[in-house]
């Protein structure tokens, strides 16, 4: 199923919007994101006109989880590089860690404060069709939940992810190979 994608650069966002920003989004904007990197000023210029037109922007658990962890991997290795570091938990139990958490966590704060929470009901969830589809598609985990809250929520994806031109609902991206 081909999913319905649109250039974000070019979207007018509505109050009547239901989005879902993937953790790629939230990383671009408050994540520790190279300035110079056009996804940058794309999704934080976007991110702006969803606000200011009073757009529903929903956060999800798992995205809120790979934002914390990869922003907290991206630091690790940033440290590792420089000679910092040599494991990821040593570099989290260490006093350098102190201040990155303490980032990460104004970070998620400003997010948690912008977006309506919603949650995958992974109780009522058919967690089997997920697993199918996994070891049929191989497709990432992660993804395949999120695209489950997006149909049961009727939300749009606005992520930089190419994985999910299968997707079969809307998605809102700046990513060339999903434009194509």
């Amino acid at each position: 199923m081909i999913a319905d994608i649109r250039d974000i650069r070019r979207h007018s966002f509505t109050a009547s919007d239901r989005l879902l920003l993937d953790a790629n989004v939230w990383l671009s904007v408050y994540g520790p994101a190279d300035m110079q990197d056009t996804r940058t000023s794309i999704y934080s210029a976007a991110l702006r006109r969803m606000l200011d037109a009073k757009s529903q922007v929903f956060l999800d658990a798992f995205i809120l989880s790979e934002f914390v962890n990869r922003f907290a991997h991206f630091e690790y290795d940033r440290a590792r590089i420089g000679g910092e570091a040599t494991d990821f938990k040593s570099f989290r139990d260490s006093p350098a860690f102190e201040d990155v958490a303490a980032e990460i966590a104004i970070s998620a704060t400003k997010i948690l404060n912008m977006s309506i929470r919603c949650q995958w009901a992974f109780i009522s969830a058919n967690v089997g069709n997920l697993l199918a589809d996994f070891a049929r598609t191989r497709s990432d985990f992660n993804d395949l939940v999120l695209a489950s809250v997006c149909r049961e929520e009727g939300l749009t994806l606005v992520t930089h992810d190419a994985d999910f031109k299968w997707a079969g609902f809307p998605i809102l991206t700046a990513h060339p190979r999903l434009l194509r």
